[in-house]
C-alpha cells in the first residue's frame, strides 16, 4: 500500500532546522571551527533538500466534487438508491482515482 507525506509538513520542518541552525551561526559560543565547518555543511543540504523538494509536483483533488461529479455521470441527477454494481463501480473510480493520483496523472 502506497503511503503518502505532506511535502509542506517536511518542508516546515526543515525549515525549522535552519532557522536553528541559522540562530546558531549568530551565537558567540558557537566559536569552534570543527562545529562550525559540520553546521555549515548541514545547513546547506537542508537548504539543498528544500529545493529539491520544490522540484516535486504535487496534485491535489477535491474528493467531494469528484465523488458528485462520478454519482451525477452514474445515476443522473437522481441520486436514488444504488444497486450493489452502482457501489462497486464508485469503489472502483475512487480506487483507480487514487493510483492516477499517485502516479501523478
Amino acid at each position: 500500500m502506497a503511503k503518502y507525506i505532506d511535502k509542506d509538513k517536511i518542508a516546515a520542518e526543515i525549515e525549522k532546522m535552519v532557522k536553528r541552525l541559522e540562530d546558531a551561526f549568530d551565537n558567540p559560543s558557537f566559536a569552534s571551527y570543527e562545529a562550525n565547518l559540520i553546521a555549515k555543511g548541514g545547513y546547506r543540504k537542508l537548504k539543498d533538500i528544500l529545493s529539491l523538494l520544490d522540484t516535486f509536483e504535487t496534485k491535489e483533488v477535491d474528493l467531494e466534487k469528484e465523488f458528485y461529479d462520478f454519482l451525477d455521470t452514474l445515476i443522473g441527477k437522481d441520486n436514488g438508491h444504488l444497486s450493489e454494481d452502482e457501489l462497486f463501480r464508485i469503489a472502483e473510480y475512487f480506487y483507480e482515482l487514487g493510483l492516477n493520483t499517485q502516479k501523478g496523472e
